[in-house]
Order: structure tokens, then sequence, then C-alpha cells
């Protein structure tokens, strides 16, 4: 994942361990997902994901917040 694609707002920002962030990482790298572009910087952003096709999607789901460090309220 390039780091220098990403830029995260820094009230986004969470404080995940960094073993939790490094295991999010690599589960995100061996599957082969890739996040690019910049998160908006608007005060409140609400992410729809669906259908589900498998329980691997909640798996997923917490690579990315663990991996890009990310404050999310369920």
């Amino acid at each position: 994942m390039a780091k220098s694609l990403t830029h995260i707002p820094e009230k986004f920002h969470a404080n995940h361990p960094v073993f939790l962030q490094k295991i999010g990482k690599f589960f995100l790298s061996i599957t082969g997902w890739k996040f690019k572009g910049d998160i908006p910087k608007d005060d409140r952003i609400l992410l729809v994901a669906g259908p589900h096709t498998s329980n691997w999607d909640f798996f997923l789901a917490l690579a990315f917040i663990f991996g890009l460090n990310l404050n999310v309220y369920w």
C-alpha cells in the first residue's frame, strides 16, 4: 500500500496499536486490495458497502480500518 497516495484528515485518525496497523496492511497486501486517493475533508462522511457476498467482507473492513488507522463508528 503506497503511503504517499493516501491522505487521511487528522480528525479521522485513530489510536490503533501499531501491531494491528501492520496486520491490517499485511492482510490487504496479500489479498490484493489497495487504497487510492484521499479521504474527503468533510466533517462527517458515510461509507456504505454492500451487498455482502461472504463473511470475508467483515475481515476486509477491519483490515482497512486498522491498516489506514481510521476512527470508525458502527
